[in-house]
This record gives structure tokens, sequence and C-alpha cells, in this order.
């Protein structure tokens, strides 16, 4: 098979994409907490300044959808104005409408409704049977985190994401090729003290 390479990343909670996912699962979370029969299809979509809930619900309970979404923000770390998003003035819009009748019945006649088929495997590179980059990635993502949360790395802001490149031979970790960690940071802080600090810290 020969040598290939495997890259992976892992967005840190700040990271749109990351929190978006945490958001819908902070609502899909109280939603099921208040009325186990609720079905939620929801996106959300973040930009300064705002942010958009929109999807389909049924439920016969009443969820705080903007408390919920704002609560979530402020735990990632969107506290503060000056980054250009935070929990306390950004706004917060719903779209939401009744599930479909058709979706409905196909959920309730155990069909398999509008979901997907998600497909992994897992593999004996690391401890945790994930491939080696993601698995890094992972780890080196929520190190960072937790240095930012810690007060130990206060220039470093929410968003952020590491990217991890291996080379595999006859499907074999052989080395990490490549380790490359964005950070949201505060402007006054130099390039160089912020990347000697996560190669130390980190």
């Amino acid at each position: 098979m020969g040598r290939t390479i495997k890259m992976a990343e892992s967005p840190m909670e700040g990271h749109p994409d990351k929190l978006a996912d945490l958001i819908a699962d902070a609502l899909l979370d109280e939603f099921i907490r208040k009325d186990p029969y609720s079905r939620v299809s929801l996106e959300i979509l973040l930009i300064s300044g705002m942010t958009l809930v929109a999807g389909h619900v049924s439920t016969e309970s009443y969820v705080d959808i903007p408390g919920i979404v704002r609560k979530t923000i402020k735990e990632v770390g969107y506290s503060r104005p000056e980054h250009g998003f935070d929990a306390d003035s950004s706004a917060v819009l719903t779209s939401i409408e009744e599930q479909s009748p058709d979706i409905v019945l196909g959920i309730s006649s155990e069909g398999a409704g509008d979901t997907a088929t998600v497909v992994g495997y897992a593999c004996t590179d690391t401890e945790n049977y994930m491939p080696l980059p993601i698995s890094l990635a992972h780890r080196l993502s929520q190190k960072v985190s937790d240095l930012r949360k810690s007060g130990k790395a206060p220039f470093l802001r929410p968003d952020g994401k590491v990217l991890i490149t291996a080379v595999y031979e006859d499907d074999k970790a052989l080395f990490v090729k490549d380790v490359i960690v964005f950070c949201q940071h505060d402007p006054e802080i130099a390039l160089e003290k912020l990347r000697d600090f996560i190669v130390e810290e980190a």
C-alpha cells in the first residue's frame, strides 16, 4: 500500500462550528428533559452579533431558547464585547415551525424519518481506538481550551482549531508530520510569544 498521509482537525469550543453544535446539544437536552417525546430538528447559524436558531420542533413543552443560547455562549467564554461576539449583547433570533406531519408519520411508524447514517471505525493507532491524527487533535484542542479557562492564558480567546497531519505506511502511523494550532487571541500579544506559549504549555 505504501505511504499515505492522514489529516484531522479539531475545532475548539469557541469555533463557530463547534459552538453551533454545543448550542444545538443544549437545546435538544432541554427539550427532551421537559418532554421526552419531543421531536427536534434545529440548525444554528452564528455571525458577529447574532445567533439564529431555525428548524422544526414538535413538543408539549416550553423551552427558553434565547436563555439557553446565551448561557451556552457564556460558558464557552464569549463574555466580553471586545471579542466581537458575546452572550449578553448578541441578538438571538428564532424561526421555528412545527415538524412536518409526513416526517412525524415516518418516525412514528418506526421509519427513519429524515435522519442520516454516519459511518466511522475503530483502529489500534491509539488506546482510545481513534486514528492518531484525530486523537492528537482532540487532545491538543482540549489542552489549549483548558489553559484559557484556567486563567493561565488570558490573552487567548475561545475560537481556535488544531490540525494534525500524520504519515502512515501500510496503514500504520509512522510519525506526525505537521501540527498547526490556530488560536484567536488578543491583538497585543506577539506571534512569537504566543507560539512559544503553545509549544511549552500545550
